[in-house]
């Protein structure tokens, strides 16, 4: 993200990525680190494409990576919803 970091909204996420609403435009392959509020750590990633307001990171698929993308998947989620 730009030096020192962007407030972006999460429009979709997933294990493998997430599209993220921002005017920022890095070139495909640009590393970067993901913090989410409320999540310990940061979640390593790179731009798979970006323009239109919108950029679209892959997550690193070690097995760290993986806990921190399930972690904030339940964060973003909230609590499960009563029936």
């Amino acid at each position: 993200m730009p030096e020192g970091g962007e407030e972006v909204e999460i429009r979709d996420a997933s294990r493998g990525g997430a599209a993220l609403a921002s005017a920022w435009e890095p070139a495909p392959g640009t590393p970067l680190e993901m913090a989410v509020p409320g999540l310990d750590g940061t979640l390593p990633a790179r731009v798979v494409r970006s323009g239109n307001g919108a950029v679209a990171i892959a997550f690193r698929q070690d097995t760290t990576s993986m806990g921190l993308a399930d972690r904030m998947l339940e964060r973003i989620a909230g609590p499960p919803l009563a029936a």
